[in-house]
C-alpha cells in the first residue's frame, strides 16, 4: 500500500512540477478573462459542484474578506501544497486531505437546488467548467496549474489569512 501511496504522490507531483515549467502563470493570466455565463441547471454542470472548485489565491482573499472564510477549508492537495476552497459540506472552516475517489454531500455553496450560492464570485476553476464540449479543453489539466499559483507567498498569506479569520 505505501508503494502505491508514493506513486501517487510522486505522479502527482510530476504534474505539479510540469504546471510550473509549462507556463503556469500565462495560462492563468489567459483563463482569468474568462467571465462566468448564466447559470447552467443541467444535470452535468449541477454534478461539477460536489467536488469544490479550486480558487487562485487572490480569489480565495476575496472571499475571505466577503466574510466566507468560516465556508471555506484548507485542503491538503496531492500536490502537497496546500489551497484554500470552499469547503465539502461537514469541513467549513477546517483541515481536509485530497483524496482520489470522493463521497461528499457537495461544495458548501451548493443549494438544494443544486445551484452556486456564490457563483458572482465563483473561483476559476469553477468559471471555466461547463458542459459544453467545447470548453473541456480549459479544465484538463487545470487544478494542478491552478495548485502550483499556491505555491507563493500570495498563496501563503491567503492561508495566514484564512487561518486569523476562519470560526471553528
Amino acid at each position: 500500500m505505501e508503494r502505491v501511496v508514493n506513486g501517487i504522490r510522486e505522479w502527482a507531483m510530476g504534474l505539479h512540477k510540469s504546471a510550473r515549467e509549462a507556463g503556469a502563470p500565462e495560462t492563468i493570466a489567459l483563463l482569468k478573462n474568462i467571465k462566468e455565463g448564466p447559470e447552467c441547471t443541467c444535470k452535468k454542470c449541477k454534478d461539477l459542484c460536489y467536488i469544490p472548485c479550486l480558487p487562485l489565491p487572490e480569489e480565495a482573499i476575496s472571499l475571505i474578506r466577503l466574510g466566507l472564510a468560516h465556508r471555506l477549508m484548507l485542503l491538503k492537495t496531492v500536490y502537497e501544497v496546500p489551497v484554500i476552497s470552499p469547503a465539502y459540506y461537514g469541513f467549513e472552516g477546517r483541515i481536509k486531505k485530497e483524496e482520489r475517489i470522493v463521497y461528499s454531500e457537495g461544495c458548501t455553496f451548493l443549494t438544494p437546488k443544486g445551484l452556486c450560492e456564490i457563483h458572482k464570485f465563483k473561483p476559476l476553476e469553477g468559471r471555466v467548467a461547463s458542459c459544453k464540449e467545447e470548453h473541456a479543453i480549459y479544465t484538463r489539466g487545470l487544478r494542478p496549474v491552478i495548485v502550483s499559483t499556491w505555491d507563493s507567498e500570495e498563496g501563503r498569506e491567503a492561508i495566514r489569512e484564512w487561518k486569523k479569520k476562519r470560526k471553528v
